[in-house]
């Protein structure tokens, strides 16, 4: 099997040994409790609104681009004939998949399976969750095609017009950091909404990761033949952008500035970011930063600094939040962002 993989040119298949399970027993022989050192916070997988696509490779979204036009008549005059305007586009979806082989005979060494095979699945799915996250903010389907088309690529220019004036219909704020040797981030604010932004799945399949447990099939390599314990994990998932003024992003940012200038101008650009939004009437509204830059702003939090104040989350557990926008931190957000440019029309 293993020339089977080098003849395609990918990389050999991945399996449980006797020394992966020697690592998960306890004193007793027993699968022990694994400590998930790599487990980390992506609260976005929680926000999304998830919706069945109209199309099966992904969603089609008709948006209204023009008005029509009225007049005022007088007697004896016509009024003039007119008519609105409308665009479509597709947004499409993406097929992320793994799959879990443990040799049958191993399992038999522990004499519990299930709890070898449970083990196993709660690494697949903490994976595939941050996968997941990754490619909510920084999926490309043009330079990865097998992605979908995540948050940071839409919103990734800062126009402004030939005398450097930003648009006001701009949806990406400049955070003032243009040195490309230093950390980088940003601030997303998403309203999540039917109308607004949400998660797509193809049309006619279900929403959410499926695992799907095959159990015991024969693997063949030449003329060798074995039991194996199979796992297939199956995410079918994209994002649908219906309408791009509910998403703002603040740019360029380093999280490393701990000044109290710094923390004022996140602050006044947050504000400017809520600005942005056109109503907050229904749908979920959040900001999404990374740990760096959340550290600084639960100080300013817990001192009611700058519109930045604490509040109970729905466990009970304190939150930082911006005029009352919860601020959450996730983990994917990285500190290594390209430089949001101003681009001139």
């Amino acid at each position: 099997m293993g020339e089977f993989f080098a003849s395609l040119g990918v990389p050999e298949r991945e399996t449980m040994t006797f020394g992966d399970l020697m690592k998960r027993l306890d004193s007793n022989d027993k699968v022990g409790r694994i400590i998930e050192l790599l487990a980390q916070r992506n609260p976005i997988l929680d926000d999304v609104l998830w919706r069945e696509g109209n199309l099966i490779t992904g969603h089609r979204t008709t948006i209204r681009t023009d008005l029509p036009n009225v007049s005022w008549r007088r007697l004896n005059e016509g009024a003039i004939v007119s008519k609105s305007g409308s665009q479509q586009f597709d947004e499409p979806c993406g097929t992320m998949e793994s799959w879990s082989e443990i040799d049958e005979e191993i399992l038999k060494l522990n004499g519990n399976n299930e709890s070898v095979v449970f083990s196993e699945n709660l690494a697949f799915i903490e994976k595939l969750n941050q996968e997941m996250a990754a490619t909510v903010f920084y999926g490309n389907k043009f330079t990865e095609p097998d992605k979908f088309y995540g948050i940071a690529p839409r919103y990734d220019v800062i126009e402004a017009d030939s005398t450097g004036a930003v648009n006001e219909n701009n949806r990406v704020i400049d955070g003032g950091n243009k040195d490309p040797l230093k950390p980088n981030t940003s601030v997303y604010l998403v309203r999540w909404g039917e109308n607004t932004v949400h998660g797509i799945f193809p049309k006619g399949t279900r929403a959410g990761l499926e695992i799907n447990v095959i159990g015991k099939e024969t693997l063949q390599d030449g003329n060798r033949r074995m039991v194996v314990h199979r796992t297939q994990y199956t995410w079918k998932c994209g994002l649908a952008v219906k309408d791009w003024r509910y998403i703002t992003r603040v740019a360029n940012i380093n999280p490393l500035d701990m000044s109290d200038a710094a923390l004022k101008a996140i602050a006044n650009n947050l504000a400017l970011a809520y600005e942005m939004i056109p109503d907050f009437d229904g749908g979920n509204t959040v900001f999404y930063c990374n740990r760096s830059l959340r550290k600084l702003i639960n100080i300013a939090a817990m001192e009611r600094k700058n519109g930045f104040y604490m509040v109970d989350d729905i466990f009970g557990r304190p939150q930082p939040s911006f005029w009352g926008v919860p601020l959450k931190r996730c983990d994917q957000i990285v500190n290594a962002e390209s430089i949001v440019p101003v681009v001139r029309s």
